[in-house]
């Protein structure tokens, strides 16, 4: 599973890229992850986890100012939703 697994993050990570779009990218990463907590059980959760950071590594390996973007958008959306959710 770890080599299609990479293998798919190379292919988000690429879309992502191309997407240009930092905001529309960490909305997808954080409604994917998201998703999995509300949906999976915590061991495909963990996988799921493992899935965004390899996408997020791949991506910061092709572009690091696009990715720090990305990554500094999820942070704040996670944090907003988050405490809404309170």
């Amino acid at each position: 599973m770890g080599i299609e697994r990479k293998t798919l993050a190379k292919t988000y990570a690429a879309s992502y890229i191309l997407k240009d779009d930092a905001l529309w990218v960490a909305e997808e990463l954080y409604s994917i992850m998201e998703e999995s907590i509300q949906y999976d059980p915590v061991d495909l959760q963990e996988i799921t986890k493992q899935f965004l950071v390899d996408i997020i590594q791949i991506m910061n390996g092709l572009d690091k100012e696009y990715t720090e973007k990305i990554t500094a958008l999820y942070l704040e959306l996670a944090i907003e939703l988050t405490s809404k959710k309170k």
